[in-house]
């Protein structure tokens, strides 16, 4: 908890510190619009190290990851968008780094970047595309589900971004095939349980709205990180994971 407590306050140091400048940008953002400061995310890296000073080995990788200059660059690029696994991968070689590592921190640190961007350009100028697979904000897979109000429409949360966008309850946000979801859960009321794909394997966590015992407000980061016993249980299960949760909100 402390070690994504410190990546969410550096990560918002750095939204706050970007401009995007006075021209809206284009949406689903575009792979060309995303040109981060490295100095942004060295600082980023940084400041996440020092909530780890009860884990000095794990500090001491993130402080050596940040002295990587342009290279930051062309790992968060690679991450946000695709993600580019031969360039992580080269990039890993280059760096010391694993590739899970530059997967996981090269979209923390486009995160801020890609959120602000969103922000400049205004939720209205996203297209209508109402069984969209993939975020039509920034491109990236879902990381978490949500089921809001009495209807019980789903919701689908961007990894990257946060934005959330309406999907049919019956498909598989990652293939697309109707009908093939199975459900692991704890209980016939659970809250929060595992949607996994017959066709593609992959999972995504659901969180019901509807069932959860407090009123407070339904924070999908809050939610992607208290869940992550489900990720172990989808992994026992032999489920395939989504890209990581990064996202600011």
């Amino acid at each position: 908890m402390s070690f994504r407590s410190g990546l969410y306050r550096a990560q918002m140091a750095a939204y706050d510190a970007f401009d995007p400048g006075p021209a809206a940008p284009q949406l689903p953002l575009p792979p060309a619009s995303f040109k981060p400061d490295p100095a942004i995310l060295a600082r980023v890296l940084v400041q996440t190290a020092d909530a780890l000073e009860e884990n000095p080995p794990a500090r001491a990788k993130l402080v050596k990851l940040a002295d990587n200059g342009d290279k930051l660059v062309q790992a968060a690029q690679a991450a946000a968008f695709g993600p580019d696994l031969p360039t992580l991968e080269r990039l890993a070689g280059e760096t010391g780094a694993a590739l899970e590592e530059l997967l996981f921190f090269g979209r923390a640190l486009a995160a801020p970047y890609i959120s602000r961007m969103i922000a400049a350009a205004g939720e209205s100028a996203v297209p209508a595309s109402p069984e969209a697979r993939l975020c039509p904000y920034c491109g990236s897979e879902p990381g978490l589900s949500l089921i809001r109000g009495d209807t019980g429409y789903r919701f689908l949360v961007c990894s990257l971004c946060g934005q959330e966008w309406g999907f049919p309850r019956s498909k598989c946000p990652f293939c697309g095939t109707d009908s093939s979801l199975e459900i692991i859960t704890e209980g016939a009321q659970a809250p929060r349980w595992i949607e996994s794909c017959a066709q593609c394997q992959c999972y995504l966590k659901i969180v019901d709205q509807r069932r959860r015992g407090d009123q407070t407000a339904l924070i999908p980061l809050v939610e992607a990180i208290q869940t992550l016993y489900l990720d172990f249980i989808a992994a026992k299960e032999g489920c395939q994971p989504g890209l990581p949760y990064v996202a600011l909100k």
